[in-house]
């Protein structure tokens, strides 16, 4: 079974089912790259929803979500897939070099935050939709302090990891009452299990400390993180951008040496794999939701729940394409252009850059420190145990 070709088919989702063609309800444009906005300067919100998808193709009940929204949300869809994502990315804003070796789950997520980024619009998994969504382009067009519009959630669908969190600067201020600082925090959980990356501790991953509580006990002013209409070029979105790259900085020597087992992966660091289920999208987004509160507003309608995964999702991780190992060169290209950019604050700084005081003026960007990006060998003492560990050693 070779998935590739196929999911990256997107003349394969032009025909209509029969179940649409029953239905009297319209079906809207599919976009296509040759459509799709690509200016750089400004924060108007293009009238357009993304959906991203890099697992098997579409059946059950995720084919019939992807014709709901279709047939319901009123705006033109970009579906972009392995088959048509260069068309889509950018120039000048190349991918983070982790990319290619992440789960079809994370590279969506990552997309989520890429585009939200650079080009703005609405975004959502492949699920059903609450419905019109024209209604609130037009609330966001009218609402230029609204950076972020999303659907109410709920505190136990709050997700964070600490680094992200100690971002906002009041955070920091926070475990200073606490008798804490930047380097040193008190935990305020046991230990969740994907503290632990091939028996090894991993602090970046596994600490929650008083921040991510101050997260969720804000939960009554957030958005999900599954569906969202974002303004582009925000300082909440460059923010989201820049801490997704720090953690796949970090990660990077860890994915070249490790495999996902599964196409929906990972809970629990299964095989070494290094990236949390959630660190790419909510475990980063809540907490720059907070340290951005009021410019988010939770009032799109709740989306139906029902059911949207097939069976056949559950693709082991031999019959997709092996991910390729990013170049040196890539890696190096990536490197020199982030650098470049960090004066700019376009979602390539890194986190440990001092901001320019233009950034500090004008994007309430928080204090950078060491805490956030762990040392290097780390990378290397990760890497090195995958790899043993794949050799059964």
């Amino acid at each position: 079974m070779r998935l590739g070709p196929a999911v990256g088919n997107v003349a394969a989702f032009k025909t209509p089912t029969r179940m649409e063609s029953a239905n009297a309800a319209p079906t809207f444009e599919l976009g296509s790259p040759a459509t799709f906005p690509r200016r750089l300067t400004g924060h108007e919100v293009p009238r357009l929803m993304m959906l991203f998808w890099f697992g098997p193709a579409f059946q059950g009940a995720r084919l019939e979500a992807y014709h709901s929204l279709r047939r319901s949300v009123g705006v033109p869809l970009h579906l972009v897939v392995s088959g048509n994502l260069k068309e889509y990315v950018l120039p000048g804003y190349p991918l983070h070099p982790a990319f290619e070796l992440l789960t079809p789950v994370h590279k969506s997520d990552y997309l989520f935050g890429y585009f939200s980024h650079h080009v703005g619009g609405a975004f959502h998994d492949i699920k059903q939709p609450f419905g019109n969504w024209t209604p609130y382009f037009d609330k966001m067009e009218a609402t230029r302090e609204a950076w972020l519009i999303g659907s109410p959630v709920i505190r136990g669908n709050v997700a964070c990891q600490e680094p992200m969190a100690a971002d906002d600067p009041k955070c920091l201020q926070l475990r200073l009452s606490r008798g804490e600082n930047a380097s040193h925090w008190r935990s305020v959980f046991p230990e969740h299990p994907t503290a632990y990356i091939n028996g090894r501790y991993d602090p970046f991953d596994g600490t929650r400390g008083a921040c991510c509580e101050r997260v969720r006990d804000a939960w009554e002013h957030m958005i999900s993180c599954q569906e969202h209409i974002a303004r582009p070029r925000t300082a909440l979105t460059r923010d989201w951008l820049r801490l997704v790259h720090v953690a796949l900085d970090k990660k990077l020597a860890a994915l070249n040496a490790t495999h996902y087992p599964m196409a929906r992966c990972c809970m629990n660091h299964e095989s070494g794999y290094p990236v949390n289920w959630a660190e790419l999208k909510g475990n980063t987004l809540f907490p720059m939701e907070l340290k951005y509160q009021s410019h988010v507003y939770p009032i799109l309608p709740t989306k139906p729940a029902k059911a949207y995964r097939s069976q056949s999702e559950d693709v082991p991780w031999r019959v997709l394409h092996a991910a390729p190992k990013s170049s040196p060169r890539t890696q190096a290209t990536f490197q020199d252009i982030s650098h470049a950019r960090v004066a700019r604050g376009d979602g390539y700084a890194r986190v440990n850059a001092a901001p320019t005081p233009r950034q500090t003026q004008n994007s309430d960007m928080a204090p950078r420190g060491e805490t956030q990006l762990l040392p290097a060998f780390r990378n290397v003492v990760t890497a090195l145990g995958a790899g043993l560990a794949r050799i059964g050693l």
